[in-house]
């Protein structure tokens, strides 16, 4: 339900010149003109009591439209009889003659807002999850990667060592080739160099950085232990994310000759989330912090090649988070969502004509349409995970990995993990 003096509409009035020049005669000047709702404006919640010093957590929903357009040229004729020229509303045509445009656009938009919605929910509900959980270190699977963790660190030291000596005795190609780790003996030249960049490369993403945020963990948790440091009585955590949508729809087939308009969207969604907690069970929250209670998430990081998988789709993320809830309570939380759309409208088939006429066309009339829309939801209970959604391919780290991964793959070596 709407707020008292919500929903508001503004118009505006239009005024256009048009001529009839017949072929025998005087020309007949005449006006194309009326109203089109141009804006509209709409807000649903309650109002919190004391605001704005006092900031609530209700649910509110904010939603407005602004439109604008250029007028759109017309020049039509009719053999023997005469030439009709002028220009009409852009945004009266864009629409049908629709009598309220702004209302219209907002009823396209709500199915783009829904989409950027559930997108945004999804990313912040899963870092709202990592926040809370803030896990240092996954001790379970440390213990079950310790024969793993083993060899690498043997075979770091023993390419180390062999660098080192190589180059004690002078022999600076060797020890280039040691370092690296080139697993191609048979090669020469740089391209025995460049062969054993992409294993060291996946080494370091996906074994020596894991091993030391494992070890950076265990010391926060032991110094935690040591100094007796014990949990808040209340804690908070928020989180952010953002996605964008690009969609269009055909719309309004004018009909009697007059044009018909294609719509287009771009949109884009910024989203924030908090969760304030209590944590009642110590022992139930430590466990889950250091992987000790989660078999699912340590089945999938012992599987092979699961870290090909998180490359583009964060499985294990997902999974780690499914325990983050325990041994907390629920205070409160909140969710809150802006997104933007922007609306273009062009006329697509200009060379038409209403019947009577045998030549002509429309030229001009673009249309844009601005919505902005606001929701925020109070939380009832901890945000249950989403499961992932893809990665962005095209950030530095992670095109590299994938150069990594798929070098290393047509080389026949797999040592990581």
């Amino acid at each position: 339900m709407s707020r008292p003096g919500f929903p508001r509409y503004g118009t505006k009035n239009y005024s256009y010149p048009n001529l009839w020049v017949p072929d025998v005669g005087p020309t007949i000047s005449g006006t194309n003109s009326g109203s089109v709702t141009t804006d509209f404006r709409d807000a649903i919640g309650p109002n919190t009591p004391g605001w704005p010093r006092v900031k609530g957590n209700n649910p509110y929903v904010t939603n407005k439209v602004a439109c604008t357009d250029a007028p759109i040229r017309y020049e039509f004729v009719a053999p023997g009889i005469g030439r009709a020229s002028g220009s009409d509303s852009g945004l009266v045509k864009a629409t049908s003659g629709a009598g309220n445009p702004a209302s219209l656009v907002m009823g396209y938009s709500w199915p783009v807002i829904i989409e950027l919605y559930d997108a945004v929910q999804s990313i912040v509900n899963n870092r709202l999850a990592s926040n809370v959980k803030n896990q240092k270190v996954n001790y379970a699977q440390v213990w079950a990667e310790r024969d793993q963790t083993a060899r690498l660190i043997a075979s770091t030291a023993k390419r180390l060592a062999e660098s080192f000596l190589a180059l004690r005795r002078g022999n600076f190609s060797h020890a280039v080739f040691a370092l690296t780790g080139s697993s191609r003996p048979r090669q020469r030249g740089l391209s025995r160099v460049a062969g054993g960049v992409p294993e060291q490369w996946l080494a370091l993403q996906y074994g020596w950085k894991p091993l030391l945020s494992d070890v950076y963990g265990s010391a926060e948790e032991l110094a935690k232990y040591n100094t007796g440091s014990s949990s808040p009585d209340a804690a908070e955590a928020f989180a952010s994310g953002s996605a964008k949508s690009e969609s269009g729809f055909l719309a309004f087939g004018g009909g009697g000759g007059e044009p018909d308009y294609r719509w287009k969207c771009k949109a884009s969604a910024h989203g924030r989330g908090s969760v304030r907690y209590y944590v009642d069970n110590e022992v139930a929250n430590n466990s889950s912090r250091t992987g000790l209670i989660n078999p699912l998430q340590l089945g999938w990081e012992l599987l092979p090649y699961s870290f090909v998988v998180d490359w583009f789709l964060p499985v294990g993320n997902f999974l780690s988070n499914l325990d983050y809830q325990a041994g907390l309570s629920f205070k409160s939380g909140w969710m809150a969502v802006k997104a933007r759309l922007d609306w273009t409208g062009e006329p697509y088939n200009t060379n038409t004509h209403p019947p009577g006429f045998a030549s002509g066309g429309w030229s001009g009339g673009s249309v844009k349409a601005v919505v902005d829309y606001y929701g925020r939801n109070p939380g009832v209970g901890f945000p249950s995970p989403s499961f992932p959604r893809l990665k962005d391919p095209f950030s530095p780290t992670h095109v590299a990995n994938a150069l990594s991964l798929l070098a290393t793959a047509f080389s026949g070596t797999h040592r990581v993990r």
